[in-house]
């Protein structure tokens, strides 16, 4: 196993989701998930808010200005 850089394991992260997300029409991110009560749209959006929040935290311990995030709905912690 190579290791990689946050920013590079978190690239490869986001290209994953984007290939299995990419593709999906409004009708498959209305699509239940193995999640019970959650779509498709829910997951993704989950996902997204929680890479969002994580990343204002470190902007926030190193002092990078500018980046911030809503609240998620509820139901979506």
């Amino acid at each position: 196993m190579t290791a990689v850089s946050q920013p590079e394991a978190l690239a490869q992260a986001y290209a994953g989701i984007t290939a299995v997300v990419a593709p999906l029409d409004d009708a498959g991110l209305q699509r239940p998930t193995r999640c019970r009560g959650w779509l498709a749209a829910d997951l993704l959006f989950h996902v997204l808010w929680a890479a969002c929040s994580a990343t204002t935290r470190s902007a926030l311990r190193t002092g990078t200005t500018g980046i911030s995030c809503s609240r998620p709905p509820a139901g979506c912690r």
